[in-house]
């Protein structure tokens, strides 16, 4: 993906989940009701798995990226927002009324003319919400790119300098388009539960960001500009890193990358294709795709032609394995198990469209498998 330099945007300054989810996303066990929405047909798939079922359980997002869920059972999302100081993080009630958490931080156009605002958003370790803003530009005296730790009361302070990290350790091949706030994508506990790791697009690479402040780099991966978005790590096992090539985005150019301890890379798998986001999920990876094409002549990614993959453990020239199609440009992916009336199932969470929902037709799409 070719990221443009950023244009700072200043004008104006669930089927109710019967037993929660037991498994991978926390403590959610709050019941979620799904929404009714005139935005179903653009977000929910046109092919999925033998038995599986979709429903839409949040609507009224604008341009929606990271979620997380809360102690508390409440999901929390991260919108890029619409232009001007529009970026917030929402948590979702149990009417399906949008709260804000957090809100006025700015924003800027980035790749595909989308909008770059809040990028994710993480839970801590004393159960404190973290949010990343990828819209900031101090150059234009606004807020700095980088991690915010929200103090419960509509506030938040930044916790650690991105801006200010990528302006002071360029990487081995600065891009031509660069962008000297950058652009962090996607959030990922470290295993010491001390920080996270943060993907970041403008100048790719991976960093790792400590609630102390301290910011290092974790990968360098300029040189042959891979592009990463989302990370995950199975247990104990190596990082993972789902990255881009750069336009026109050639079907099954993507990949997984597996960073060693050193930084170093190799390829764990591919064949994928436009990938936004990576989960690691009962012994296995899980890859969203925002589309399976690009438009050269009008510069947009195909529409509703965004997948979830399943990328089988240990086979990695194994081609990956379509559960869902028809998607309209997801953004982000969390994974879990649904305990309903005594059956375990695998349950997805998908945000989306990650561009073109300056309109507020955002959505969160729930995708639940019979085993």
């Amino acid at each position: 993906m070719t990221i443009t330099r950023r244009r700072a945007l200043v004008a104006g300054a669930m089927a109710p989940l019967t037993a929660g989810i037991t498994r991978g996303l926390g403590a959610a066990a709050q019941e979620v009701t799904p929404a009714a929405s005139s935005a179903v047909g653009q977000a929910t798939p046109v092919g999925i798995a033998a038995g599986a079922s979709v429903d839409v359980v949040v609507t009224g997002l604008v341009n929606p990226r990271g979620f997380t869920f809360l102690p508390d059972g409440r999901m929390v999302i991260a919108e890029a927002g619409s232009g001007g100081p529009t970026a917030r993080v929402v948590a979702v009630e149990a009417d399906g009324s949008l709260t804000e958490l957090l809100g006025g931080f700015p924003t800027a156009r980035v790749y595909f003319r989308g909008i770059a605002g809040f990028a994710d958003v993480k839970v801590g370790p004393s159960d404190e919400l973290y949010a990343l803003l990828a819209g900031g530009d101090i150059n234009r005296d606004l807020a700095r790119n980088g991690l915010y730790r929200l103090d419960g009361a509509g506030g938040a302070e930044l916790v650690a300098d991105l801006s200010a990290f990528i302006r002071g350790n360029p990487v081995t091949a600065v891009p031509g388009d660069y962008d000297d706030d950058g652009q962090p994508y996607r959030l990922l506990p470290t295993p010491e539960q001390d920080g996270f790791l943060v993907t970041e697009g403008n100048s790719c690479q991976v960093l790792r960001v400590g609630l102390d402040g301290t910011v290092s780099r974790v990968a360098d991966l300029s040189v042959d500009n891979w592009i990463p978005t989302g990370l995950a790590r199975i247990d104990d096992g190596p990082l993972h890193v789902a990255a881009f090539t750069a336009a026109p985005f050639a079907p099954g150019s993507a990949r997984v990358l597996r960073v060693g301890d050193d930084g170093t890379t190799e390829e764990a798998y591919a064949g994928l294709t436009m990938v936004t986001d990576l989960v690691a999920f009962d012994g296995g990876f899980w890859a969203l795709e925002m589309a399976s094409g690009y438009d050269v002549e009008s510069g947009a990614p195909a529409a509703n032609s965004g997948r979830l993959v399943y990328l089988p453990p240990g086979q990695p020239d194994v081609e990956p394995v379509a559960v869902v199609e028809g998607l309209h440009l997801p953004g982000a992916l969390r994974a879990g198990i649904t305990t309903v009336e005594g059956r375990e199932l695998t349950t997805f969470f998908i945000s989306g469209p990650t561009l073109g929902a300056d309109d507020g037709s955002g959505t969160v799409i729930r995708v639940t498998l019979p085993g």
